[in-house]
């Protein structure tokens, strides 16, 4: 038996016993530790378990990943494991963005950024105290790690409790190239997009379908990066670059078909409007790829909100209806993603929004309350402005005084460490009880059991394909509704009552009832007439 253990955590608000989403963080960096560490490793994810502090003893180290939304339940594992005297290291995207905070709380050592290539030098100076005297481990530049593809560690899936997962994640590619203003991929992972060979990326699908895993969500903030219409847009300068990034994904996706072969799952992505125009490549993700469904960052539907996030190219109300109707008829389900809260919201843009969501076709949608994250550009800008207000002791509009765009107000800083729920954004038009209640109305209107056994009648599935597709739709809402979406499965608010965790462990045997694709299109669409009025009577 092994002296010491490193454990790596995955916190969350509340424990279920079982999850939509299998977390990444965790399996990866175990797989990334090296075998000649005399080191036990073993993976907690809250979400199916709670941290048990009474199994750490002096001497091991205790690992936790964080995002924004779920960082004060890190530092209560990071707390409880000092408390048995324990080393506690700190990574993920908010330790990555403040590590003298994640010091201050409990932090022997931060990561920032992948932990894939530093984890076992970090583990090897925990053993030996020989952690550094500033306690943070970054690149010589002062950013972030951020590994190649051929870097990027195969997952020790073995540590993880399987069957009590809907879906796994997949870690396929990291970076984004866009530039949107609520978003902090960019700062913490970079522009430049860096992918996992499609060798290794089919051998871990093949291996979670061998442990009984459907379906994977695909760890891209951007699965294709260069659809067609972004390519006979570009500068001439780069449109052979850009065409041959395309031709790279395509040929990817062709690939992977042929490596899984049999043993292949349904795959769950994020990816951009910008396809809608793109067949050939749809037809690459939903037939090679086995993507039946992905996350499209709608956002919003109202002209200045869109220009406000630098997203003006997801077009109008009605070029948006259209793309999201040509994505479907080309093989892939829509998850819409819609903020609720935005700066430029009023009752009526958020009542226009929801009413869209349902006429648009689309076939699930999530409906998150707009935030200013640490790493942001809003968040930088409402920062500044509150220091701005704080130092000239004046209440000073709330209006852009450059550009008259309406914008939140930050009312203190460091919000994500507080206990209570005051709200700590001023938006220009609505309370935030308003805004909630807003979200609220969106979840429940679009979830309605008539628009999603309609959706089975319009997708001609079986009734028992409905009847799964009608009840994960319900869990997904009652998991995630209200809060943020599904961005972390570890991010969750509320208490785990009965019926929830019912609904949740009845979702995850429908979904795994559910067999694995053939090599064919996952969406059936019907007549376009059918839909239309299938949709205007669930309006």
């Amino acid at each position: 038996m092994k002296s010491r253990k490193a454990v790596f955590v995955n916190p969350s608000r509340i424990t279920t016993g079982s999850a939509f989403v299998m977390p990444a963080a965790q399996a990866t960096l175990a797989g990334a530790v090296p075998g000649s560490l005399d080191i036990e490793l073993d993976v907690v994810d809250e979400a199916i378990e709670r941290f048990d502090p009474m199994l750490i003893n002096a001497g091991d180290i205790v690992c936790v990943s964080a995002l924004t939304n779920n960082v004060r339940e890190a530092y209560r594992v990071a707390r409880q494991a000092k408390e048995r005297g324990a080393t506690t290291v700190l990574g993920g995207p908010h330790p990555t963005l403040l590590p003298s905070e994640a010091i201050r709380y409990g932090a022997d050592a931060v990561v920032r950024g992948d932990g894939d290539t530093i984890i076992g030098r970090v583990l090897e100076d925990c053993i030996t105290g020989r952690i550094p005297v500033c306690r943070v481990y970054q690149d010589p530049s002062g950013q972030p790690f951020r590994v190649s593809g051929e870097q990027m560690a195969y997952p020790r899936l073995d540590l993880m409790k399987m069957d009590r997962y809907v879906a796994a994640s997949l870690r396929s590619a990291q970076g984004c190239r866009e530039h949107c203003s609520f978003c902090t991929v960019p700062v913490i992972s970079g522009h430049a997009v860096r992918d996992r060979s499609v060798e290794v990326v089919a051998r871990e699908v093949r291996e979670l379908y061998r442990r009984k895993i459907r379906f994977v969500i695909w760890g891209a903030d951007n699965l294709v990066q260069y659809p067609r219409s972004l390519v006979e847009s570009a500068r001439p300068a780069e449109r052979a670059v850009f065409e041959a990034e395309r031709e790279r994904s395509l040929k990817f996706f062709r690939r992977f078909g042929e490596l899984t072969g049999d043993e292949r799952v349904w795959g769950f992505a994020q990816l951009t409007l910008r396809l809608h125009d793109d067949p050939e490549m749809l037809r690459a993700l939903s037939h090679d790829g086995a993507i039946c469904a992905a996350l499209f960052g709608i956002e919003s539907v109202d002209p200045a909100a869109l220009k406000r996030m630098a997203k003006q190219w997801n077009g109008t109300r009605d070029e948006i209806v259209e793309k999201v109707r040509r994505i479907q008829h080309g093989g892939i389900h829509v998850l819409g993603s819609m903020i609720v809260g935005l700066p430029t919201d009023t009752p009526e843009t958020m009542e226009a929004m929801r009413k869209f969501a349902v006429e648009s076709g689309m076939s699930v949608a999530q409906f998150p309350i707009y935030e200013v994250l640490p790493g942001s550009p809003d968040y930088a800008q409402a920062k500044r402005e509150l220091a701005e207000r704080k130092a000239s002791a004046q209440n000073l509009p709330i209006y852009s005084r450059e550009t008259q765009v309406p914008r939140v107000r930050l009312l203190r800083d460091e919000y994500w460490l507080e206990s209570d729920t005051s709200p700590h954004l001023e938006h220009p038009h609505l309370s935030i009880a308003e805004i909630r209640k807003q979200g609220q109305k969106s979840w429940r209107y679009f979830y309605r059991l008539r628009f999603l056994f309609g959706n089975g009648i319009r997708y001609r599935w079986p009734v028992r394909r409905t009847a799964v597709y009608a009840l994960v739709c319900k869990a997904f809402a009652t998991f995630y509704g209200g809060a943020v979406g599904l961005s972390a499965d570890s991010v969750r608010v509320g208490n785990a009552s009965f019926m929830m965790r019912k609904l949740m462990a009845a979702a995850a045997w429908g979904m795994r009832k559910i067999p694995p694709p053939s090599r064919v299109s996952c969406v059936a669409t019907g007549d376009d007439k059918q839909v239309a009025a299938l949709n205007t009577q669930a309006s």
